[in-house]
């Protein structure tokens, strides 16, 4: 199956902007270009949520297994990291699942903050809680059992989650957006950034050679 990458994108987007005049004395960086994607990408969940009040699950990434440590308050834990900040989703966090990716067991997400955790906490009849607070992880561990928590979510910089799994990861990773997204995706950066429409296709990469793009200049 063909997946989308980052640097397709950017790639893409560059060999446009190559073929069109540019009223610009700046030269446009590929860090630029990335961190337009992200921003992009961002605005189309935004229009997803607006039509159907949740996001393509193409969105979602996955963090496995992030540490946890003890805070020497009520049994709770927390990430020993603050995690990659999420997309809102329409009033709630952009954490889509928190649990056990050994057991797959999932955990009870209540609202901020310690006193509603402890509200819950009466009703839950010995279910696992965890809750978001300060761009942390807590999570119920009365008996230290568990060590990790794996999180679910539409985060804003892909590449902040993927290179938490591999610190070298250059932007050939698959990138979480769907598919039938992608074109669109580069259109409003093209049209958004530089005043730029495309009149036909812009599937550059596989076969620009058969199917030159046509570019209209504002």
């Amino acid at each position: 199956m063909k997946f989308t990458t980052l640097n397709t994108i950017v790639e893409d987007i560059l060999k446009i902007l190559k073929g069109s005049v540019i009223n610009s004395s700046d030269p446009i960086s590929k860090r630029q270009l990335e961190d337009w994607v992200h921003q992009y990408r961002a605005k189309l969940i935004a229009q997803d949520i607006n039509k159907r009040y949740y996001a393509n699950p193409d969105y979602i990434q996955i963090i496995k297994d992030y540490p946890l440590e003890n805070t020497h308050a009520n049994d709770l834990w927390r990430t020993v990291n603050k995690l990659p900040k999420t997309i809102d989703l329409r009033f709630k966090s952009g954490i889509t699942w928190l649990g056990n990716y050994a057991t797959r067991e999932e955990y009870t997400k209540v609202p901020q903050g310690r006193e509603m955790f402890q509200a819950y906490k009466r009703y839950t009849s010995g279910s696992r809680i965890a809750f978001l607070e300060d761009g942390y992880v807590f999570v119920n561990n009365p008996d230290a059992d568990i060590t990790a928590v794996t999180i679910k979510g539409i985060f804003e910089n892909p590449m902040e989650v993927i290179r938490l799994a591999n610190p070298d990861a250059d932007g050939s990773e698959p990138y979480p957006i769907p598919n039938s997204k992608v074109t669109t995706l580069k259109e409003m950066i093209l049209k958004g950034e530089f005043g730029i429409e495309v009149a036909a296709p812009i599937d550059v990469t596989d076969d620009s050679k058969h199917n030159p793009t046509q570019i209209i200049t504002k």
